[in-house]
């Protein structure tokens, strides 16, 4: 049994501006084991947050919203807020922006002494001290930051502190949307290798590749707001190849543009006419019944005859005959 997986997810949000709702993810089905590490990778836009907060139940419900998510064996997508609030503790998210996840009311000791005692509320005042002092130093939160206000921290400090926090909690089950964003060099690593090692179950956003590769199980591709490419760690043959293989025709492209600006990023200048870019616009995320990727597909010069199936039918995700991994597309074979 999964420790959570969503089935057949699709989530609107209504678009006040334009008066009509957007169809922000369309049937999306992941499942993550007990002990997994899954990342998850896509251009900003595609639908990455959303699915994780939508994973939490903290997006707005729309009466348009269908789908499950089996927390437990049990299915949590229509419980209540005040039904799903015992579960907080067990279902943690590190946010993007780290000023956003803290009371900014509340100095860095009372934020971290609230998180110790929400997951031992039998402990005494100075046993909570003692594990708030392990977090400044596992952290390296510096003790001078104690009785400041997330106002008064950098970017840096702010995410070292949300992270603290909710390591205090011991999540059975936490999402990291871009951890180590604004962390220094010589952090990034140390940090990751505390959450990977502190918790069990994983899933981590992030638009650095290199985490992704390093630090995860299972690779999971989204575009305009659908799963079109799952692929599982593998024995790199040769040892210094990928040990991930994405064949999926945007996974591919996205990785391309990846190694093209790794490969330039020591440069002062970059010629802008160069870059072949992941796509030019995610398509408008309206009620469609073809694939999303069609008109990305249409530039690497798929014939109109296959696109016609394309535009007519949404690609389940699927394995093939030459890969392991699970693939939206119907004609990668």
């Amino acid at each position: 049994m999964y420790l959570i997986e969503a089935k057949t997810i699709n989530k609107f949000f209504y678009q006040r501006k334009e008066k009509r709702d957007s169809h922000i993810l369309k049937d999306v089905s992941i499942s993550i084991s007990e002990g997994e590490k899954i990342g998850i990778v896509g251009e900003s836009g595609c639908g990455k947050t959303t699915l994780a907060k939508s994973l939490l139940k903290l997006v707005p419900i729309h009466d348009r919203d269908t789908g499950e998510i089996i927390f437990r064996g049990k299915d949590i997508f229509p419980s209540t807020e005040v039904e799903f609030r015992k579960l907080r503790p067990e279902l943690q998210i590190i946010y993007q922006d780290p000023f956003l996840s803290l009371n900014q009311q509340m100095r860095v000791v009372d934020i971290l002494r609230e998180a110790v005692k929400l997951k031992h509320p039998n402990l005494k005042t100075p046993e909570i001290l003692t594990r708030v002092n392990g977090l400044l130093e596992t952290f390296r939160i510096q003790p001078q930051n104690l009785n400041k206000l997330p106002s008064q921290l950098s970017g840096g400090e702010c995410r070292r502190v949300g992270i603290a926090r909710v390591m205090a909690l011991e999540p059975a089950f936490l999402i990291a949307d871009e951890p180590v964003a604004s962390l220094d060099a010589s952090i990034k690593d140390q940090i990751m290798q505390l959450l990977v090692k502190r918790i069990d179950t994983l899933m981590t956003i992030s638009h650095d590749m290199r985490i992704i590769k390093k630090y995860v199980d299972k690779i999971i591709v989204m575009y305009s707001g659908m799963v079109v490419e799952i692929a599982r760690r593998g024995e790199p043959k040769p040892p210094s190849s990928d040990c991930y293989e994405l064949v999926h025709p945007y996974s591919k492209r996205l990785i391309s543009s990846v190694e093209y600006f790794e490969a330039r990023e020591n440069e002062i200048s970059t010629d802008l006419d160069e870059i072949d870019s992941v796509s030019d616009a995610q398509p408008d995320v309206q009620d469609s019944v073809g694939c999303r990727c069609v008109d990305l597909c249409q530039r690497l010069g798929l014939s109109s005859e296959k696109l016609s199936k394309c535009r007519s039918e949404f690609p389940a995700l699927e394995a093939k005959t030459t890969t392991d991994n699970l693939i939206a597309c119907h004609y990668v074979e």
